[in-house]
């Protein structure tokens, strides 16, 4: 849900205690490299791509889509571009969702009181200028002709019909492009999965339940992922995903070569819950060896877009492992003798 913000907030004063932890890069690619240092002339090794798997937060990338994009194809073709970059970093790239029917009392109640304060700031308007014009069950071809997809995106129950359309449509344009490159470039096949959207897009007749489900480009994989219990938060399936992974570097032949994780949200609650992981793999660590990276993606000031049309966002990266190592040592600087991870664990647990 997103912790404080502003200059008093938890990640400037994480920024400010611990810079040493942070770094600024203008892409994915350039945080994988800068992570993976590697001759890529030995061909005994795996390339850093073959070694690097990106989490995405599929939510967060949805509500990057400027504005003043509003057809539907144009609001695809950016989250396409945001997917193939991510591919272009990572072998393997997971998309993921929130579920809301799988969302906890706390998330619901917080939902409500963002919902009852963007109410307080829309415009009243009579009855024919409403704000969505299209029911929650709209066609593709009624959302193709529509100016404005936002409203879509503004209204919850309109969202979630829009998003499984948008990623249909990214999907299937992904999958060729990767074929492209197995096939034309003689890259090593890629990976893409989707975890927690409705596969039909639009195609799902009306008033039928939306069921999501995890679809990928690699069965195997998809499998490998796949969980018996629904995860409703996107914060916490992407720490899930990523603890599955360092399973499966330990575990599975065909995820041995994996080194780096890039989790890409901008979500503030990751950093808990990140750090927090970190404690937990104290007291009971995993033996293979993942390094894991927490990328914000930051959009360009409005004076930077005044002084140069074309600046692009950048990542704002955080090494979790150093931030919450400087953590604990600012929680114990006071204390005498050793400390157990145990002790670690629970004091990151009340931090």
């Amino acid at each position: 849900m997103g912790l404080k913000g502003g200059g008093t907030g938890a990640k400037a004063q994480f920024k400010e205690k611990c810079r040493a932890d942070f770094r600024t890069f203008d892409t994915l690619l350039d945080a994988r490299n800068a992570i993976i240092r590697q001759d890529e002339n030995d061909l005994t090794l795996p390339k850093k791509r073959e070694q690097t798997v990106v989490f995405l937060d599929g939510n967060v990338i949805m509500m990057t889509v400027p504005e003043a994009v509003g057809t539907l194809e144009g609001f695809a073709t950016i989250i396409f571009n945001q997917l193939r970059d991510a591919l272009r970093a990572g072998r393997t790239v997971i998309v993921a969702f929130d579920e809301p029917a799988y969302m906890t009392n706390a998330k619901r109640e917080e939902q409500a009181r963002r919902d009852a304060s963007r109410k307080a700031r829309t415009v009243t308007c009579s009855t024919d200028m409403a704000p969505c014009p299209l029911t929650p069950d709209f066609t593709a071809a009624e959302v193709d002709a529509l100016g404005d997809v936002h409203v879509l995106k503004n209204d919850r129950k309109c969202r979630s019909r829009l998003y499984d359309e948008v990623m249909k449509r990214v999907y299937e344009r992904l999958s060729i492009i990767m074929e492209q490159w197995v096939t034309e470039g003689g890259n090593p096949q890629s990976t893409l999965i989707l975890d927690g959207v409705e596969p039909r897009g639009c195609e799902r007749p009306a008033g039928e339940k939306r069921v999501t489900t995890m679809i990928g480009t690699n069965p195997e994989a998809v499998e490998a992922f796949r969980r018996e219990t629904p995860i409703g938060e996107g914060d916490i399936k992407l720490i899930a995903l990523e603890n599955r992974l360092r399973e499966l570097v330990d575990t599975n032949p065909d995820f041995k070569d994996y080194k780096l994780a890039l989790t890409s949200t901008v979500d503030t609650d990751s950093f808990m819950t990140m750090m927090l992981d970190v404690s937990k793999r104290r007291v009971n660590p995993y033996k293979g060896t993942l390094h894991s990276l927490f990328c914000m993606r930051e959009a360009p000031s409005k004076r930077d877009r005044e002084w140069d049309p074309e600046v692009k966002a950048t990542y704002l990266c955080c090494d979790v492992a150093l931030l919450e190592a400087h953590v604990q040592q600012h929680l114990w600087q006071n204390a005498r003798g050793a400390i157990k991870p145990e002790q670690m664990l629970n004091a990151m647990l009340a931090f």
